[in-house]
């Protein structure tokens, strides 16, 4: 005859089982937590679209941003341009004194007007991510004028990110790949980090398992191109886009930019449609465009290269061609604001 197991009993015979499942389980999350935050990453969870963002310290300011330590409100007298981007805005090897938004500022200063432009570039945002950024973040610091500094794979939504050399999930669309189901994964998600490592390495494995290179999206960029310029309209801010190429394009012949690229044999050749397609965009939407193409083109030198092999993130003097180009543009709109 079977005699069923009191309740203390069962207790006593489980308890020790599940409190040490319990204290793995902490420990993992805690683990996974000190994991994102290494890079210098936060991953702000009540706002989907922004994604991901720094956190504030290490090389960014105590605002989380590659800036000097400023405070929030804006000095009397003072015109501030908030820069948007990805890690080209960011200032990805060079120092921050030499990315294009210091080089504007101090190009304008030197005009003669009293000019702060914050750097709230952060390295792989896409449109979605700088939109979002813009209401979230960034209107807070009461910009005069707003630079969206677009590089060719904006249109790209950004789907993952490295923290620790583990992929974590920040993707918004449509999900190709699952965890548990798709109740449970949104749940966890935003709340456990040891979780996110286990989703994160599940998108990554159906990422790499797709047919084809993943498509620009043009159709999601004008939407959340859209969202951008309504949301600096809504504030009163103009809106001013500089279209960034790989600053290898600076070679106009594009046999010998594909060379220097190393990145296929039509490389330059596409990015020269994207920018193209780009300002097309932006013109339809009526917005103030930059041609960083031509900036790049400007002088003499053609070898913009920040590190070899690199060419996406440009020298400082790839910066200063930028902020040479958006000088004119931006002076007289912020001499409007005053």
């Amino acid at each position: 005859m079977r005699v069923a197991m009191s309740p203390r009993r069962l207790l006593f015979t489980i308890g020790p089982a599940l409190a040490l499942l319990g204290v793995g389980l902490g420990l993992g999350e805690w683990s996974q937590r000190q994991a994102e935050a290494k890079d210098g990453l936060s991953i702000p969870w009540d706002e989907p679209a922004l994604k991901y963002e720094f956190a504030p310290g290490g090389n960014q300011n105590s605002h989380g941003f590659n800036e000097r330590e400023l405070p929030l409100e804006k000095p009397a007298g003072t015109l501030r341009i908030a820069a948007l981007g990805d890690s080209v805005t960011h200032g990805a090897f060079v120092p921050n004194t030499q990315s294009w938004p210091r080089q504007l500022e101090n190009a304008l200063n030197a005009q003669g007007m009293t000019v702060q432009a914050l750097n709230f570039g952060v390295y792989g945002y896409d449109t979605e991510s700088v939109a979002a950024q813009l209401r979230a973040r960034v209107l807070a610091w009461k910009p005069d004028l707003v630079v969206y500094g677009f590089y060719v794979n904006d249109p790209m939504p950004t789907e993952l990110v490295t923290t620790d050399g583990r992929p974590v999930w920040v993707g918004t669309g449509p999900r190709d790949f699952r965890v548990f189901g798709p109740a449970l994964d949104s749940s966890l998600h935003g709340v456990s980090a040891l979780f996110r490592r286990f989703e994160g390495a599940a998108a990554a494995r159906a990422i790499e398992a797709r047919d084809d290179r993943q498509p620009l999206d043009w159709e999601r960029f004008g939407a959340w191109l859209d969202t951008l310029k309504a949301t600096a309209a809504g504030a009163g801010v103009p809106l001013v886009v500089v279209l960034i190429p790989p600053h290898v394009l600076a070679q106009p012949d594009l046999a010998a930019c594909n060379a220097a690229a190393r990145m296929g044999p039509h490389f330059c050749e596409e990015n020269v449609e994207v920018l193209a397609r780009a300002a097309a965009m932006t013109d339809a939407r009526g917005l103030s465009t930059v041609d960083g193409l031509a900036a790049y083109r400007a002088g003499g030198n053609v070898d913009l290269f920040g590190l070899p092999d690199d060419p996406h993130h440009p020298s400082a003097e790839g910066h200063r061609r930028l902020a040479a180009a958006l000088a004119p543009v931006v002076s007289p709109m912020l001499a409007g604001q005053r």
